[in-house]
């Protein structure tokens, strides 16, 4: 049973992901956030992270990724379009002694 992008666990899981981000961008100063995997084909995490992570934020920093324009260069899906696992084991084996 699949639900829709109107269902609320979306924005509860929107929200906890988007506290995550926050707390990357405040103890790592990173000036990028990749988040893809299954859970993120939902189109409508994206929007829902980037709103709670500026709320979360709330003006603490003063940054160009840290506002509304911004945030969409901040946090970001991978550029690979699928098989983000498969690849990702790939390049560790192939590395790996």
């Amino acid at each position: 049973m699949t639900s829709s992008d109107s269902d609320p666990v979306w924005e509860r899981i929107g929200y906890y992901l988007a506290q995550a981000c926050a707390n990357l961008v405040l103890f790592l100063s990173l000036e990028k956030i990749i988040i893809g995997g299954g859970v993120m084909n939902r189109e409508i995490l994206y929007p829902l992270i980037r709103k709670h992570c500026l709320e979360s934020l709330n003006g603490y920093i003063s940054h160009p990724l840290i506002t509304e324009e911004g945030i969409a260069k901040l946090i970001v899906k991978p550029d690979i379009d699928k098989d983000y696992g498969i690849i990702a084991a790939g390049i560790v084996g192939a590395h790996s002694s």
